[in-house]
């Protein structure tokens, strides 16, 4: 009787073990790679979309990227307000022109951007209420997927460079540092806020 031999570890059936292990370890490198590519894209997003809004809150950025919001949406978010509230009065003065340009600026939307043709346009002809009507649709779209602390985020921060630009003509002859209309104006923005809770 024979005695049982050992495998021959040149064969190519008792590399079979080594080569499970080095696929395994592969689809494992793989895996982690892919997640640091994500992590990495997810970071971009968020920095873009920090640029494009000026808003510097990591959590409600990263509920919008969720969302898949992207820069020109949020270009458009953070900029009507700005503009509804310079036409407030039915006149869009040269300083608070320069306000809504300086607005833009803030949020990274430079002469060179989608976003600034577009506003360039609004400072030209006044926005109809459907425009109005359309970014409270927005506003009420993106504020329901998000949490109350980056909806109060969001509203304080529209509202305030939307002041600024109220704040930019000076009011009645100078007493008043926003108008009756702008004031009005601000209200109303910050209404679609507040309606939703």
């Amino acid at each position: 009787m024979q005695s049982p031999t050992r495998p021959d570890s040149s064969q190519p059936h008792s590399h079979h073990g080594n080569r499970l292990e080095d696929e395994f370890f592969f689809r494992v490198d793989q895996e982690l790679w892919q997640q640091m590519r994500e992590k990495a894209a997810l970071e971009r997003r968020i920095d873009a979309l920090r640029d494009a809004s000026g808003i510097d809150n990591d959590a409600v950025l990263a509920e919008l990227v969720a969302l898949d919001v992207g820069e020109d949406s949020l270009v458009a978010l953070s900029l009507y307000p700005v503009v509804y509230v310079a036409w407030a009065d039915g006149i869009a003065d040269d300083k608070e022109k320069k306000a809504v340009l300086e607005a833009a600026g803030a949020i990274g939307c430079g002469p060179d951007m989608p976003g600034h043709q577009l506003l360039e346009s609004w400072m030209t002809q006044q926005p109809t209420e459907k425009l109005f009507d359309a970014w409270g649709d927005y506003v009420r779209a993106v504020s329901t997927e998000i949490s109350p602390e980056a909806r109060e985020t969001m509203k304080r921060e529209v509202l305030a460079r939307a002041r600024k630009v109220a704040e930019a003509s000076g009011g009645l002859l100078g007493i008043h540092t926003v108008s009756r209309a702008e004031e009005q104006a601000l209200e109303e923005l910050a209404k679609v806020f507040d309606e939703l809770g």
